[in-house]
Parts: structure tokens; C-alpha cells; sequence
């Protein structure tokens, strides 16, 4: 199994009162993950972030932590 750290960025819609005010945030934020495939991981912070309104996000960086072999339980690359 490998782990993967995800740096992205996110637009965000502002709201006010629930309606869109025509004006968004840009933030970076992190994320683990156990996927490096995009659809999946496009998919993971689409489902980590439903409650916000999403206008784009761009993935920056990808990285792999560790990969452990689960059989035999050891570590092969940290």
C-alpha cells in the first residue's frame, strides 16, 4: 500500500446569506492519501470539501511517503 501527500489549491465561492456574491477565496491546503490517480484524488477532495462552493482546484504537488508491503508487514520506503 502507498501514501501519498496531496498539496492543492482551492477557489472557493463566497457566500452571503446562501447566495453567491460574484467574489471567491484562493487557499492551499494538504491532504494524505492512498491514490495517486486523478480521478481519485480530485474525487477525495471533491467529497472532502461538498459543503463549500467549489469554481476550480488545482493540484500542485503529489508525493509518496512510504510504501508498506501489507503481507509481510514492513516498511519499503519512508
Amino acid at each position: 500500500m502507498e501514501l501519498f501527500i496531496v498539496n492543492y489549491q482551492l477557489k472557493v465561492a463566497i457566500k452571503n446569506n446562501g447566495e453567491f456574491v460574484n467574489e471567491y477565496e484562493t487557499r492551499s491546503e494538504t491532504m494524505t492519501n492512498t491514490s495517486n490517480f486523478l480521478p481519485e484524488v480530485l474525487t477525495d477532495i471533491y467529497e472532502k470539501h461538498r459543503h463549500e462552493w467549489l469554481i476550480g482546484v488545482e493540484i500542485q504537488d503529489v508525493t509518496l511517503v512510504e510504501t508498506i508491503d501489507i503481507e509481510n508487514r514492513e516498511l519499503i520506503h519512508a
